[in-house]
């Protein structure tokens, strides 16, 4: 029997949600957000994205990383001057820089249409203990 989202909001905060169609198929529902005129709340997710994640969608860091991996490509061939060697050092530098920067963005806020959403009644905690044991 499928539990509708009509309760109060707050008592489905920390609850796990699923949809066997989409990936991930499930997740914590941190909040349940209604604005006027819609026929059903939003799922609201909040999470943090691994740092790679983080410097890897700065353009400046992709474009550092092509010319990174042009310059390894002409490495392997033998292909490589003492300039472009040095270019390659310097964009390796650059990128690593990028990397330790302190101000990445990790926290990420997921609104969600919960159309297909289930309510499995199980709290995060529950699911952390049961994949500790």
């Amino acid at each position: 029997p499928e539990k509708p989202f009509t309760d109060s909001p707050v008592a489905f905060a920390d609850e796990l949600v699923c949809c066997a169609y989409k990936r991930p198929a499930c997740l914590r529902l941190d909040r349940l957000e209604i604005k006027e005129g819609q026929t059903h709340p939003s799922i609201i997710h909040f999470g943090i994205r691994p740092v790679q994640h983080s410097y890897a969608a700065d353009p400046r860091y992709q474009k550092l990383s092509r010319s990174y991996y042009k310059y390894r490509h002409q490495q392997f061939f033998g292909q490589l001057t003492r300039e472009d060697l040095d270019n390659m050092v310097q964009t390796k530098y650059e990128m690593e820089q990028i990397r330790e920067e302190r101000q990445l963005r990790r926290d990420i806020v997921v609104h969600i249409d919960p159309t297909g959403f289930k309510r499995t009644g199980l709290k995060s905690d529950i699911a952390q203990w049961g994949m500790m044991m």
